[in-house]
């Protein structure tokens, strides 16, 4: 018969620990991908992956407290592969030379991040492949998940998720339908090369000839710019969208059930490269840190009511967890040294001015903003004839041009200092002539001026 003593120590213990289990790891993680008004789609996937369960429109607060990796699903993007010459690798000049790429492409109006990996590299020449996308999409992805209390382990695009979880042998396709998108990706075993996507009607659903033509495509692609023939083609779905299609081939790992196949897109954020993290390496180290201080502070006590001896363990836990920040240090300590050293003399002045000068040139107006604001703000009709723009020393734009626009007789004076005015907003006007051609009934304003900053 037990003691009235030992059932009450043994009721304090359990009761302990069922206060302390909602801080220990639990059985399972959630990959989500956000929806609209703060809601996710995903999946809740146990850590034995011995089972799995898609759930649609989950709440933020029912991730709070859990291991979530965020998958974004973005069509608004710019993904590219090209070769960049570095005389000395250096990370800060690379991504420099990314951003006067996607600058000159013009693609965003605002703000956007850049991810990038190293393919290869033949003497000084380096492939890059690199992906931007909206800052804003970005940066409220990873916010919203962070204030409902989630532990983000993860995020990256699906692209890179769903080309990930594959087998890749040779130049392989890959296929990714996944809510309203399908995703064509193209790659090897160094990477992903190019991504296509397709949207999928809401009513009329999949067209499965849509995907054929798509295929086609891609692969017409990969021979005209890699001179490629496409080696398999692995489709993320557990419908068969194309004949001949065996599904076994491709993955390097056995499926539990034949309908995971169609949330392997998602699953994949667990065998991203690290470069295609989205998370930062120190926000991830932190993190990690966070969670284990809080793991072992709960182990912790749970032994101090069950184990006199806690003291003994303590000490011998602080030792090693020195031990290992010691060990750390030193090699970070090696791997600065060893980066410092690889320089030529000077060349860390020169790439430290070349980060100076891209400060510069990141703080200066977009020049086609100041276009655009000149087609909403400017009347109607107006346009540019001509358009001159050179870069001052004192790091704003030196622009002059001509522009045109319809004035019938009597108008012409209100027009012009109408388009003046709005001129004035944008630009320090420095020189004006204005012209007007009766025959065409058509105003000229030459102009001269300094652009600081757009509207």
């Amino acid at each position: 018969m037990i003691s009235r003593l030992k059932l009450l120590k043994r009721f304090k213990i359990d009761k302990v620990k069922r206060y302390l289990s909602k801080f220990i790891e639990e059985s399972f993680f959630f990959v989500v991908v956000p929806k609209d008004m703060g809601f996710y789609k995903g999946i809740k996937v146990s850590r034995d992956f011995s089972s799995l369960e898609f759930l649609d429109g989950i709440e933020g607060a029912q991730l709070k407290g859990k291991d979530v990796y965020l998958v974004l699903n973005v069509t608004n993007y710019l993904y590219d592969v090209i070769n960049v010459v570095l005389p000395v690798y250096n990370e800060e000049v690379l991504k420099f030379k990314l951003k006067q790429q996607v600058e000159g492409i013009g693609f965003f109006e605002g703000g956007y991040e850049i991810f990038y990996k190293v393919l290869g590299r033949e003497d000084k020449t380096y492939q890059v492949a690199y992906l931007a996308l909206p800052q804003k999409e970005v940066r409220k992805a990873k916010q919203d998940i962070l204030k409902v209390g989630a532990k983000l382990k993860g995020m990256s695009h699906i692209m890179f998720t769903s080309f990930s979880f594959c087998k890749v042998e040779g130049t392989t396709l890959v296929v990714s339908p996944f809510d309203d998108v399908v995703w064509y990706l193209l790659g090897n075993e160094k990477g992903l090369l190019y991504a296509l996507y397709q949207e999928v009607d809401e009513f009329l659903g999949l067209n499965e000839a849509e995907v054929n033509d798509n295929i086609a495509r891609v692969k017409e692609f990969a021979f005209r710019t890699y001179q490629e023939e496409v080696q398999k083609i692995c489709i993320l779905s557990s419908k068969p969208l194309i004949e001949g299609f065996e599904l076994e081939s491709c993955f390097g790992l056995k499926m539990p059930n034949k309908d995971w196949i169609d949330f392997a897109g998602l699953l994949g954020i667990l065998f991203v490269d690290d470069e295609l993290n989205f998370l930062p390496a120190q926000e991830l180290v932190t993190s990690n840190i966070v969670e284990f201080v809080k793991k072992a502070s709960v182990y912790l006590l749970l032994l101090s009511v069950i184990w006199t001896g806690a003291g003994v363990f303590l000490k011998w836990q602080a030792s090693v967890t020195e031990s290992r920040i010691k060990d750390s240090l030193s090699k970070v300590e090696a791997y600065v040294h060893g980066v410092t050293s690889y320089f030529p003399p000077g060349e860390v002045q020169r790439v430290n001015e070349l980060i100076s000068e891209e400060q510069k040139i990141l703080r200066l107006p977009r020049f086609y903003e100041f276009l655009i604001w000149c087609a909403r703000k400017l009347p109607y009709g107006t346009k540019f004839k001509t358009i001159s723009v050179k870069l001052k020393k004192d790091g704003g734009y030196s622009v002059s041009g001509s522009l045109i626009f319809p004035a019938k007789p009597g108008e012409f004076a209100s027009v012009s200092s109408k388009i003046l005015k709005r001129l004035s907003e944008a630009l320090t006007l420095e020189q004006k002539q204005l012209e007007y051609t009766g025959s065409k009934q058509e105003g000229e304003i030459k102009f001269k001026g300094t652009l600081y900053e757009v509207p």
